[in-house]
């Protein structure tokens, strides 16, 4: 069966209002189809059953919307960036779309530092988000992330880090290290 076609009939049945939750539930978890925009689905409280059971399409802009709606990468949104078959896919799509006005813009930048942020997001997928970045990301606020790195120079204070680490975000692997065995 063509599938875009049995799509526009799920978000019709989804859109109805006279069939019960539970069964649209019951639709969404046992029928195969993809939603390729999840703002076509007028109740967001569907959304999360949709990425669940990874029934819209991996996109930015799918995973944007959602985060729009609830105003931060829940449990449901980290779950389904970080599975394999997700995260692969949205490394071929873009974050900035050419045509976003400057409030677009900022509010994606807002979306990508909150996303960085979360502690449910995956390493890969942090790294991922930091690939399609559109430019150097001056503006981030590092006061919310879990370690800071502080380095004095030598003659005041020796390095008050434990461990630090650079990676390849392009392949994943160690560039540079360092840790201070003393204090480990």
């Amino acid at each position: 069966s063509d599938i875009s076609e049995d799509s526009n009939t799920i978000i019709e049945l989804i859109n109805n209002e006279n069939i019960e939750d539970n069964l649209i539930r019951n639709i969404i978890k046992q029928k195969e189809f993809i939603i390729s925009n999840i703002n076509n689905i007028k109740d967001s409280n569907f959304w999360g059953d949709v990425l669940k059971n990874l029934k819209v399409s991996f996109s930015w802009r799918n995973i944007f919307e959602y985060y729009k709606n609830r105003d931060k990468v829940d449990e449901v949104l980290a779950g389904f960036v970080n599975k394999k078959e997700v995260y692969e896919k949205l490394k071929e799509d873009e974050l900035y779309e050419n045509d976003f006005s400057e409030k677009q813009v900022k509010e994606i930048d807002g979306f990508v530092e909150e996303f960085i942020k979360s502690e449910m997001v995956s390493d890969i997928v942090i790294n991922l988000v930091a690939c399609k970045l559109r430019e150097p990301f001056i503006d981030f606020d590092f006061n919310e992330c879990l370690a800071q790195l502080t380095v004095s120079n030598a003659y005041n204070n020796p390095f008050q880090f434990i461990y630090f680490e650079a990676v390849d975000i392009e392949n994943g692997n160690n560039i540079y290290y360092f840790y201070d065995d003393v204090n480990m």
